[in-house]
Parts: structure tokens; sequence; C-alpha cells
């Protein structure tokens, strides 16, 4: 396209774009720290606020307003506070990777696709959102119903203006900007309005903060996309042929919303010029360009314009919004003649704009096309001489920088022609908004498909071309997504929120590591419905980031494992993969099946089948993981459950999706739970062996069969259910039961002594670890004996040529976890238990990872490493395997000296101080006893009835392995 190979010569023009990027290209969400205060509130009273790409490397900055209409009535306002674009409260912690062809909605300039922003895209980008439906005029910020008009009482708050003032604050303030050397100010639609409106008070504000910071002024530069025409409709048009602008009723009814309604904001410069006082105008004239742009002379401004302009004809004669007359018959004869008249005004217009001579450099772009406006991320017509609007865009603020505007218009068309797509305005864009096209793509019909970036989904049904799903850029934080369309695909948390992940995204690579968070799971209706009330349950207050690196001495935080961490010493196998946590809210180890519309015996969602199936299915969609070469998929805990039931589904989706062209890997942390009864049980009679007459196996069969209609690995599950039709192939639950039937390559991290396990079996504290004999009753060392021969025998009894375990002898339950066994290096063999035969679980899982995706596969199976069984069946000591802080990680006698190594982990407590040198934490509080909730992201401290439900979980998970 011309317009593309424009850009390319362009980008030598620029000097001034860096070349290396710092940090993630995502836009991260940035809610106005003092918006009460500053009034800078959306529609419904919350606070506003913006997306922010920061690059530190780079002193350019570029922000992007929103635009979205506007609304008129007080019901359009109040159904308008219900969305995105009245209200911050479903606002995405992050915009999406993929873009849309709606310019309204996302703007090439502000976005990260390599292709379609090449100019501006290791820029400072800000995109700020339109939630105040005012023009970004307003500076009513309380609701006005007590006014004596009818007409002009709203509910809503009008503060667009405020909320630009208080963004650029913010930026300067908090976020670098006054060290700035290049501002760009734009907008699209009400965006451009806002900015032409503002752009003077703006500039200056930003040279003055500069200039204070650098001792140089910034250059700042504006652009308005799109041309907001005032001018009369159809109706007036027919009833008096001689109307215009100024004698309009239409225009006339305008004014009075934006004066009284909204309070709506006059610039200096334009008030200069137009007097306030004069009807029909009051100064309001300036939204339309043919005014506005004549008023900013201090500012260098490019408007980028169509000769019909889609939202105008809309609004001129009342059809669909999207209007291109592919032949004469789509449009009647007053209409047409309508367009007509439009076209040449707005013709003669764009001349007269661009011929000004203000001192000031203007630019005009001006094209033959139906369209509304042009920086979305597709660039609409083909262009104008060979310029798109992006291009000429960019050669503007490199032109302006010396005093020189930029003009490219197109020569008017003929009569005839004007009703039909011209040698400018291409097929698609003639038809792109039609009724016919919409109704092809999907359930819209006649309803303007739109593109809610906020929500990152397609409120219509498969609009997203995939050539434009990939973003171009390497996150080293992890940035929160909700599942698209969370609810129609019963992606949802206990509470009915949406299913989330983070991701962190290098689009340099093509390998994924994907990691499903733990967290037990809930086994009656009023545990589940208390859950709904925590992050355990609901995605409501989960954060928008997690740091790329974690601090070691943060033991057990909500927090990233070593395998998607971002810190090269911490990680240094994974930390430049694509690395995505998948989060936990389902309450059902990523099994559930059933939400509360489907009957559900609990009157809840337990989805989390759904909610991880859809995250893969958005990877594969929405973040490039269709080109994937390798994908590593594992969880901890209960999320190592759900990755092994789900490894061999997600491998045949994914290769599906890619050609069967990747290699996919599975691994589980914690996950490997016995089948041994506990100790009630033996007291009772039963043997170890003895699991498939336990009640608990029975409740367990029970609740994550006909409550969560739990998934499983098909083939365990048919195999199992033969063989014990009344689990119905629950007991796949079991690692040592399912892996047999799992043919994709996985290896399974366990400890001998499984604390999590251990913990329920004989109603003590969960990290026991006895380092003398009166720790323990006679019953519960006897036990635990037993129970350490028991997982010898099944760990070296497990044979697979395509899977691995990597069991140390050690008192453990996770082993991937930042500050548990890590304390001294992943890498290097050390205590806190993370050795075994020289090597951390962190190198037996990427030896094995490297072996996996090798041709021929190798035997995997001669990866199996498991710790030999300490001498004279010291069984209740600390083994030969288990350093001396692990061992102590959970002791009940609190004199010996590790014991605070677990302050952090027990309530009342809270972190004092660290001594790297001998991994010792010091507590602020000295605790007897208590329980930590999970050590895979569960908060620090705990309530009495999370106790008591990890207590009851415990039991009841443990049962399902007996």
């Amino acid at each position: 396209m011309a317009g593309g190979f424009a850009c390319a010569c362009i980008a030598a023009v620029l000097v001034f774009v860096t070349q290396l990027p710092v940090g993630t290209g995502t836009l991260i969400r940035q809610i106005l720290p003092n918006a009460v205060a500053d009034k800078a509130l959306c529609l419904d009273g919350t606070a506003a606020g913006y997306y922010l790409y920061r690059n530190t490397s780079s002193s350019n900055w570029i922000i992007h307003l929103q635009g979205g209409g506007y609304c008129t009535t007080n019901q359009e306002c109040l159904e308008r506070a219900n969305t995105t674009q009245g209200s911050s409260t479903n606002w995405a912690c992050a915009l999406p990777h993929q873009e849309t062809r709606h310019s309204e909605d996302a703007a090439a300039t502000v976005t990260s696709n390599s292709r379609r922003n090449p100019n501006f895209r290791y820029w400072n980008r800000v995109f700020v959102p339109y939630c105040s439906a005012d023009l970004w005029l307003g500076t009513t910020c309380t609701p006005s119903l007590a006014s004596p008009v009818t007409a002009l009482r709203f509910a809503g708050r009008f503060c667009g203006r405020h909320i630009i003032v208080a963004v650029i604050a913010d930026l300067l303030n908090n976020k670098g900007m006054r060290n700035a050397t290049d501002v760009v100010f734009g907008g699209s639609s009400a965006g451009g309005i806002g900015v032409m409106m503002s752009l003077e008070d703006i500039a200056a504000t930003v040279r003055s903060a500069t200039l204070a910071a650098t001792q140089t002024s910034a250059y700042v530069a504006g652009y308005v996309d799109g041309w907001t025409r005032i001018y009369p409709t159809l109706t007036e048009v027919s009833a008096n042929p001689s109307v215009t602008p100024e004698t309009s009723q239409t225009v006339a009814g305008l004014t009075t919303l934006l004066r009284f309604a909204y309070g709506a904001y006059v610039p200096q410069s334009c008030s200069n010029v137009y007097s306030t006082a004069q009807a029909p105008f009051y100064g309001l004239q300036c939204i339309d360009a043919r005014w506005g742009l004549r008023t900013i002379t201090t500012v260098p401004v490019i408007l980028l314009a169509a000769r019909w302009d889609t939202y105008a004809t809309y609004l001129g004669i009342g059809r669909n919004r999207y209007s291109c007359a592919a032949t004469n018959g789509t449009l009647d004869m007053a209409e047409a003649n309508w367009i007509q008249r439009f076209g040449e005004y707005s013709y003669q217009h764009a001349l007269n704009i661009s011929r000004q001579n203000t001192g000031n450099p203007i630019g005009v772009y001006f094209t033959n096309c139906y369209t509304h406006t042009f920086i979305g991320v597709e660039d609409v017509c083909s262009g104008v001489n060979g310029k798109t609007a992006y291009s000429s865009l960019v050669l503007f603020i490199s032109r302006s920088k010396n005093g020189l505007g930029e003009t490219a218009i197109s020569a008017t068309p003929s009569s005839a022609e004007s009703l039909r797509c011209n040698a400018d305005c291409g097929a698609t864009q003639c038809t792109w908004g039609t009724r016919a096209l919409l109704a092809s793509r999907g359930s819209c019909g006649a309803i303007d498909m739109r593109w809610d970036p906020f929500r990152f989904g397609d409120l219509c049904a498969g609009a997203m071309p995939p050539e434009f799903a990939v973003a171009d850029t390497f996150n080293q934080e992890m940035v929160l997504y909700n599942v698209v369309n969370a609810t129609e695909r019963k992606a949802v948390c206990l509470d009915e929120s949406p299913a989330a992940y983070l991701v962190a995204r290098n689009s340099e690579s093509r390998n994924w590591m994907i990691m499903l968070r733990g967290g037990g799971f809930c086994s009656s209706a009023a545990e589940c419905h208390a859950r709904a009330a925590t992050k355990d349950g609901s995605s409501r207050n989960y954060a928008c980031t997690l740091p790329a690196r974690e601090n070691p001495t943060a033991l057990f935080v909500e927090s990233l494992s070593l395998p998607i961490n971002g810190d090269p010493s911490l990680n240094p196998d994974y930390h430049n993969w694509n690395r995505v946590f998948v989060r936990y809210c389902s309450g059902d180890v990523f099994l559930g099946r059933r939400t509360k519309a489907d009957g559900n015996l609990f009157q809840i969602s337990t989805a989390g089948h759904f909610g991880l199936v859809a995250t893969v299915e958005d990877l594969l969609s929405y973040h490039g993981m269709n080109r994937a070469q390798r994908v590593v998929i594992g969880g901890q805990s209960a999320g190592s459950i759900g990755a092994n039931a789900h490894l061999d589904l997600f491998n045949a989706m994914i290769n599906s999706a890619t050609g069967n062209t990747t290699k996919v890997v599975g691994f589980g942390d914690g996950g490997w739970f016995r089948r041994y009864p506990d100790e009630d049980d033996i007291d009772r009679g039963h043997k170890f062996e003895d699991w498939s007459t336990s009640g608990f196996a029975t409740k367990i069969s029970q609740l994550f069969g006909f409550v969560f209609n739990g998934f499983q690995d098909q083939s365990c599950a048919t195999a199992r259910s033969a063989l014990y039709p009344r689990f119905k192939g629950q007991d796949c639950l079991d690692a040592s039961i399912s892996f047999p039937f799992i043919t994709t390559p996985t290896i399974m991290l366990a400890s001998r002594w499984d604390t999590y396990d251990l913990f329920i079996k004989f109603n003590s504290r969960r990290y026991v670890c006895a380092v003398g004999s009166g720790a323990l009753t006679v019953s519960e060392q006897n036990y635990t004996g037993e129970y350490g021969v028991l997982s010898q025998r099944d760990f070296v009894n497990f044979t697979s040529k395509t899977s691995a375990i990597f069991a140390p002898t050690c008192y453990a339950h996770t082993s991937l976890n930042v500050g548990q066994t890590t304390i001294d290096s992943p890498v290097v063999a050390g205590p806190p238990c993370n050795g075994l035969n020289g090597k951390t679980p962190y190198q037996a899982l990427s030896e094995f990872v490297h072996a996996a995706v090798q041709e021929p596969l190798p035997n995997l199976g001669a990866f199996t490493d498991v710790g030999a069984p300490p001498m004279d069946r010291q069984l209740l000591g600390c083994g030969a395997g288990c350093g001396a802080r692990q061992c102590s990680w959970a002791t009940q006698l609190t004199g010996n000296p590790w014991f605070n190594n677990t302050c952090d982990e027990y309530p009342g407590t809270s972190f004092g101080s660290f001594n790297a040198s001998q991994g010792l934490v010091t507590c602020n509080t000295n605790v007897q006893s208590g329980v930590k909730v999970d050590g895979s992201g569960s908060s620090s401290t705990a309530s009495s009835w999370q106790l008591m439900l990890v207590l009851s979980l415990i039991a009841i998970f443990t049962a399902t392995m007996l």
C-alpha cells in the first residue's frame, strides 16, 4: 500500500524515535489518585484515569483522547453510565494486544504493534478513556437534577475538561513527563474536540513544567482525528433550503446542551475571537475545525478529515451511522442531495483551513472517503497522493518543528461520483459499516459493531482479523487480563466475575511458560460462598500487575513462582519466555463444569474447567500463542491437579492452532497426593492400601462428580470408571493414578512427606517436622513412618517412558516458590531441601523440559530421581536429603532456632527482618500456634473461618487419594 511506503520513508526523518524499549510495551491502567479533589470523575462518579506505557529511555510522549459521541438526554446518560464509556468500574487492567479497525476505540499512535505504529511505539504512550460523555468539555461535576429546564436535568457528572487537566498534571508530577522533549496531544472524534479546545492550555502547562525541570521547553504538537461539522440536518434543509449553521435550530439546541448541562469549557483563544455572549454559538463554534483551528496560534496542529464524515451523515440524515452509497439506489433523492451539498461544504472549508496564515503551522489531511476517523489500527483509506493519515501525521510533526505545515487534499470528484466509492475510497471501507456487512459478521444486525477495549472483547461475534492479533512487545511485569466474553463461555469465578490470567508477553520469543495457581478448594455450599467473597473466589479485586522480579525475603507472598518469575538470577531458563500466571478463583482445582445456572447444588458457579479452557483459547487467539514452538504448562498444589487433568486436551488444542508444530510439556509441583487412609482410618482397622472403602473417597467422588461435574483426563476417567464405577473417574485426581494415562511428557515434583497431606492425617499443623520423639504421639510417629515407606515405594515403582518424578527425602508441599526452597539459589543445590543428587527441583524441571522437546523423544523416565530412604528408618528426623532449614520450616517446637522462619505464615505475626547469610527470619511476634492458609499465593494472615476452612478442605482433599 502506498501509505506503508510513505511511513517507511518518513521513519528515517523522525530522528527522535527511540530505538530500544524498556519495560512493558502494554498500556497499563492508571486511576487518578486525586480524582475527587480534582473533579476528574466519570459520568457515574467513579474516578477517571488513563492507560500508560512508560519507557524511561525515551523523553518523547504521545497522548490520545478516546472518542465516542455524547449523551443528549438524562436517559441516554444513565444508560451510558453503566458502560465503560460512562464508568471506570469495569476498565480492564491493560488495553488488549490486538486492536480494532474502529479508530474511536483504539489509536494506531498508541498501539505497541510495530507494523501499525512504527514511529511512536517506543515513545511514552498514553491512552485516555472517554467516560464523561461531554465531548471532553464538561465542568459541571455535580448532578443537575434541580435545573428549571426539564431537558437539562441530568443525574450524571460532566467532568471531561477536569479529567484532561488532571491527567496532564499526573503525567507531569508523577510519571516523569516534566522531563519530556517532545509531546504530541491528539484525539479521535469527541477526543479530537477535546484536543482542539484544550490544546493551547495544555501546551502552556507542559512547556512551563518542562522548562522548570530541564531548562528547555518541550516541543508540543496536536492532531484532531475526525471533523465534527456544525451543519443543518436533512429535515431542516428539506424545510428550508437556505438554512445555515447560524440559523439552524439543531445547532442552537446543541449549544444549549453544551452551555447549560455540560458547563462546556471555552478556551481563551476561542473567546478572544468569538464572543461567548453571541447567539447561536456563544463561542462554542470552536468545536468545529472550520472555526476552531483558526483560533489556535501557538501550537502546531493537523486535522485529519474525510469529505463525507459518516458520523455527521448519521446525525444529518438519520440512517445507519456508516453510510456509504454503493449505488444511486441506496439513498433517496433528498438524501443524495444532502450528502452532495455536505461534501461540497466540507471541501471548500478544508481548502480554507489549509490556506490559513496565522504564523502557526496548520496541517490538513482531507480525503474523498466515507469514514469518520483515521488513526485507527486499520488506515481506512488508501490515502492522498501516496500518503496515509498516519504518514501525514508523522511528516507534519517532523516538519512543524521547522515552522512548516502539511497539506494533502483530494481533488473534488464529480457529482455522480460523490455517491459512489471513488479512487481514494476502497470498496472495503465503502461497505465497512453497511447493514449487510454487519449482518454477515455476527449477531449485530444493523447495530454498529464496536470493539470494547476495556472488556477485552468484541461486543459482536467474531470480528478480529487474525493479522491484528499479535502485539510486538516485551513485558517484564505481568499484566492482568479477563477472559473474553466470560459469561457467555461460562468462564467465571465463584462470584460470577470473569476468570482472569496475567501475561508477560515477549513477541521475540515463541516459547511459553504457563503456571496455574494453587489454593485448595471448597467442599460445602457455605465454604464456597465464603470463598467467593475473597480473591480465591473473585477476580474483582485482583491487582493489575505483578512485579517482574520477586524479593526472596518475601516468603509466601502472592507472587510469581520460579518458572514465571522475571528475574534472570532466579529464573535463568524461562525469564524471557512468554510467561502466563492463571489466577485461581473457582474453588474446584480447575476442574468444575457446573455453574449456578446449570443447577449447581451449592447454588454457586464452580466452573474452573471452562475458565481454564477459555484462557488457553484466548492465549491462542489474542496473545500470539498460535505461533508457539514450545509450551510448558504446569501448576502448584491445586493448580498442579488442574494442569495434569488438562494436559492432553491442551496439547491437542495448541497443536490444532499451530498446525502440529508445537512441543507441549507438563509439570506438577506439589500435586501428588497419596491414597493412604488417615490416622483415624488406621485406628479403625483400615490398611494403608485399603483406600477404596474410605468414607472420604466417597465424599470426594460426590463432590467432584455430582456437585462440580469435574473434568478429568478422558482416558483415565474411562478406565477408572470401569474399575470403580462409584467414583465416576474422580480418583484420577491422584497423580499416581492419572499419570500412566497422560501422553504429554510430564514431570512431577514431589516430596516424600507432603506437608499438606500430613497436616490432616493426624489433625496437626500443616508443616509437621518432628525433630524429637516428643513432638508426635506414638500413633503419629508410626503413621508418619509408614507414610514415608509407602511414598518411597510408590516413587520407586513409578515407571514411564514419557513422564518422570523428582522426589527428594523432604518435608515439603511445593518446591518452586521464591523464598520457600530457593533462599540460596534455584540453581545451586542446597538447603532448604532443594537438593537431590546435586540438582534442585528447578534444575530437574529444566533438564526434563530440554529433553522432552527433542526429536526423537528420549526415554524421559530416565529423568526420574527419588531420594534414598533415611538410615535405620529414622523417619521422624530430617533425612540426609532434607536440610535443617526445611525441617524447621514447620516445627512445632518454639524453642527450635529455626521456628521463626515461618513467622509470616501464621496469623497475628508480621515480617521483622531477614538474615540472608543464615536464612533466618526474625518475627515481630513469637507465635505458639497457627496455620498458614496456603503456600501458593494466599494471604499472610488468616481469619478464623479461613483456618477452619483449610482444616476441613485438606481433610477431604487428602482423603480423595485414599
